[in-house]
């Protein structure tokens, strides 16, 4: 991909982060719950926008996202296991693809709201920072090394030295973050795990539509959904540990 295009994004991305950033700064001083309420809302149109441009979405698929977020509301405790249930499930059947990805979406996005409305920043940072280590490790290790595939017949460029790597990044972060700013749960060492699924599952649902990317707003990096599946999928266990 051109440099010139992924400086526009870079722009464009940190153009939308300052204004978005600015407008819920205001509104989180005159209340709190309705920056957190806006920013899943926006989030929520935006991943369902980007993801209508290649597949239709119809009034079930919405119907499904909305049932994913209430299962993190309301079931938290339950959602990881319903997730890693519903990421095999679809791995087996290829059933369904576009349904069991807005269950995903659905399951991570409410996570993050609650995650937020119960003001745990620290621990939504914390799944950030790690899951963009996760994934940056494990993509330049994987390009370095290869090696054996992981899943070969969903994702084939993805490798067990990939998934090493992005693992020791994690330990690193991980570390640093107990010892320095916070005590971590021991239940957050299965974050990669989580970072792995999600981050097949959504390879899966576009093995299974017959496209390379979910590449709508930010071209030259996937789109949004490929930017976002693997810390959704953490913030879907951070909210269960809390």
């Amino acid at each position: 991909m051109k440099s010139s295009e992924r400086l526009k994004d870079a722009i464009f991305i940190a153009l939308i982060f300052g204004v978005f950033g600015l407008i819920l700064a205001l509104i989180g001083m005159l209340n709190y719950l309705a920056a957190v309420l806006i920013t899943g809302l926006g989030a929520s149109c935006l991943v369902l926008w980007e993801l209508k441009h290649v597949s239709k979405i119809s009034l079930f698929e919405i119907t499904v996202f909305l049932f994913g977020g209430a299962v993190s509301v309301f079931f938290s405790v339950f959602s990881p296991f319903i997730f890693l249930f519903a990421f095999s499930t679809l791995v087996v059947s290829k059933k369904f693809p576009v349904s069991f990805l807005c269950f995903f979406l659905g399951l991570g996005l409410g996570a993050g709201v609650e995650v937020l409305y119960k003001k745990d920043l620290l621990s939504f940072f914390f799944n950030l920072v790690c899951a963009i280590a996760f994934d940056s490790a494990a993509f330049y290790v994987g390009s370095a090394f290869g090696g054996y595939k992981l899943a070969p017949s969903i994702s084939p460029n993805k490798t067990w030295a990939g998934v090493f790597g992005g693992a020791l990044a994690f330990l690193i972060v991980a570390l640093g973050w107990h010892i320095l700013i916070e005590k971590l749960k021991i239940s957050f060492l299965c974050l990669p795990v989580f970072y792995v699924c999600g981050d097949l599952l959504k390879s899966q649902v576009k093995r299974c539509l017959g496209i390379k990317d979910f590449s709508l707003i930010f071209k030259s990096h996937g789109g949004i959904i490929d930017r976002v599946d693997s810390n959704l999928a953490g913030l879907i266990l951070v909210n269960a540990a809390m």
